[in-house]
């Protein structure tokens, strides 16, 4: 079996889709690990690692891209 991740369009980290990584998409994903209830589209923002999953290492991902700056 072939399966192809596609990550939507804008910045990778960019979870909360305002133009900017930053750690207002760090608080997103942890509150989506907590329970918030979010749309589709910030869910698969949310998955930064591409994974299928919303979790710590996508948290973490997302501090990687910031700290890389």
């Amino acid at each position: 079996y072939t399966y192809t991740i596609e990550f939507p369009k804008g910045i990778r980290g960019d979870v909360n889709n305002d133009g900017e990584v930053n750690i207002a998409d760090v608080n997103t994903i942890i509150a989506i690990i907590l329970g918030r209830s979010v749309s589709d589209d910030v869910k698969r923002r949310a998955d930064v690692t591409g994974d299928g999953e919303v979790n710590i290492a996508d948290a973490n991902a997302t501090i990687a891209i910031i700290l890389n700056k």
